[in-house]
Order: C-alpha cells, then sequence, then structure tokens
C-alpha cells in the first residue's frame, strides 16, 4: 500500500511539472520577438473573417450583444467596409423596430438616440454590465445584491487585486472595464474623477495578463484588441496577432476556446472532452471548438485597426 501511494504521489508530481514546464514555455514563446506579419496576411486573415460574418448573416444579426455591433461599426468606419457597413446598418435598423427601438443598449452604436430607462434589470446580468448601462445612459446605478455600485468603476481600476477579481473571478474584467470607460467617454456622460490613471492601470494589468496567459482562447483576442484599440501608442506584439491569425478556423471564423494553434490537432486541449465522449458512445464532435461572433467580431476589430492605422 505505500509503495502504491508513493508511485501516486511521484506520478503527480510528475505531471504538476510537465504542466509547470509546459506553461513556462508558453510563456516564453508568447512574448518571443518575431518578424512583423506582412500586410497582405493580415489582409488575407481580414478578408476571410468578413466573409465569415456575411456568410452568417442571420445568426450574427439574431445576436443581441450590442457591443459586438459597436466593434462591427468601428472595424467597417475604420476599414471604408461596405458590405460590413451594410451589415451594421442592417442590425441598426432591425435594433430600431419593436421592444428594442427605445433600449438603452442602443447607444453603445448609436449615442445620439433617445432611450427609455429600464424600470428593472433583466435577470442575469454580469456586475460589469450595469456599468455599461450606467456608461450609455449617464445614470448610475446603486448597489445590489449581485453588483456594486456602478460609480465604483469611475473611482479606481475595479480589477484589483488581480488574484481574485481575475484569474479566480472575470477572467476580462479589465477590459470589461476599460470598454465601460470608453462609452461613459463616447455617451457624453461626466464625472469627477480622472479616467485617464485608471485607463493606464487597467492597461498595465492587461498586458500583464497577456504575459501570464498566452494561451489562445476569447480572452486572449479581447485582450490584444484592448491594447490595439484603446492604446494605440502601444504596438502589440507581432507573436501575439501571429498567434491570434493561427488560431483563425477553416471557415474564416473564431473560436474562444481554448487552442495550441501552433500544436498538432491530437495535443489541442478539446481533445481530452473528445476522448471522453468518445468512450462513453456520445457524440465526440461536439468537443471540437467552431467559430462564433463572439470572437470573430473582435478579431475582425482587431485586424482592421491593425490594417489602417489612426492618423
Amino acid at each position: 500500500m505505500k509503495t502504491l501511494a508513493k508511485r501516486a504521489s511521484l506520478l503527480l508530481l510528475s505531471l504538476v511539472l510537465v504542466v509547470l514546464a509546459l506553461w513556462v514555455h508558453e510563456i516564453w514563446a508568447g512574448d518571443r520577438s518575431e518578424p512583423a506579419l506582412s500586410r497582405a496576411e493580415q489582409l488575407r486573415s481580414y478578408e476571410r473573417a468578413r466573409g465569415w460574418l456575411l456568410s452568417h448573416e442571420q445568426e450574427v444579426l439574431a445576436d443581441g450583444n450590442v457591443a459586438l455591433w459597436w466593434m462591427l461599426k468601428v472595424a467597417a468606419e475604420r476599414s471604408h467596409d461596405e458590405a460590413l457597413g451594410n451589415l451594421v446598418q442592417r442590425y441598426l435598423t432591425l435594433l430600431a423596430l419593436g421592444d428594442t427601438a427605445q433600449s438603452p443598449w442602443r447607444r453603445l452604436v448609436d449615442p445620439s438616440v433617445s432611450f427609455k430607462p429600464f424600470d428593472s434589470f433583466p435577470d442575469g446580468m454580469e456586475p460589469y454590465q450595469y456599468f455599461y448601462y450606467h456608461a450609455a445612459t449617464c445614470q448610475a446605478v446603486p448597489a445590489g445584491d449581485d453588483h456594486p455600485d456602478t460609480g465604483a468603476y469611475l473611482e479606481g481600476n475595479a480589477c484589483r487585486p488581480m488574484v481574485s477579481k481575475v484569474w479566480l473571478g472575470d477572467r476580462v474584467c479589465s477590459s470589461h472595464q476599460l470598454m465601460g470607460l470608453k462609452l461613459f467617454q463616447q455617451s457624453g456622460c461626466k464625472t469627477a474623477h480622472e479616467l485617464k490613471p485608471i485607463e493606464d492601470s487597467l492597461l498595465e494589468d492587461i498586458r500583464e495578463q497577456i504575459w501570464l496567459a498566452p494561451l489562445y482562447q476569447d480572452a486572449y483576442i479581447q485582450r490584444v484588441l484592448m491594447i490595439k484599440w484603446f492604446a494605440p501608442d502601444h504596438q502589440i506584439k507581432p507573436v501575439w496577432l501571429r498567434r491570434i491569425i493561427q488560431a483563425q478556423g477553416e471557415d474564416g471564423g473564431w473560436t474562444g476556446a481554448r487552442l495550441l494553434p501552433y500544436w498538432p490537432r491530437w495535443a489541442q486541449p478539446w481533445v481530452f472532452k473528445y476522448v471522453q465522449l468518445k468512450l462513453m458512445g456520445k457524440d465526440a464532435d461536439a468537443a471540437i471548438p467552431v467559430s462564433n461572433f463572439h470572437a470573430t467580431a473582435q478579431g475582425l476589430l482587431l485586424l482592421a485597426l491593425n490594417l489602417n492605422e489612426a492618423p
């Protein structure tokens, strides 16, 4: 029995060391110097992502995440992309009809529209979404059982300490707050607090998060996008952009699932779930990641910004 326990302990220790070694390798690989990607390579990736969105028009038009449409609107404007702009306009037309005509969320893509404040908030809202409501309407939301007073997001970095707020909480807390601050300013809202130091603090944390969590996933795209979108004076590293382009699916879209884009198919994180389902006699293909609107909208905007630098 003691021998068995000793062997189990050694096996566990070996696995921990292997995982630690892989993590250290990923940190090194995700931060190393690489040649810049050619414009042709980036443009090819942009066109493929654009093609995915246009070929999935009905699917994306049914998506109510207005923040993603804000991203597509910026991408269309920056790229002078008529087809993408028309897609955004079709969504805005739908949004102006029926129950959503006076929704505060419309102001994320068009700050000039009038709105009707919510009588009550929908169930299941995340804490940062209350701040987005504040940012869209310039109306603070008092603290509730599931969220702090939204004014806290204007007073300082609400995502520290990162261990509890990010790594053990909302993995994209920093980028959510940063986007909320930008929406707050876009809406013309006013505050007595200086926002630039908060933004700088969040960007500093986001760069650290990219370094510590270099594995490709939705959060990785979002973090790199934040650097490119809101800190244009901070150049994104070619290795970050290359990793994202390598993760692009054959259909042109991106998945938000964890991937090792430069590793073979059999070594991908989803393979464990695939094998498990296979052994259980279930549909193993359900474990294979598929492209989605959330990740693809972010990837497209990142490329649009990189290809069309602001003057």
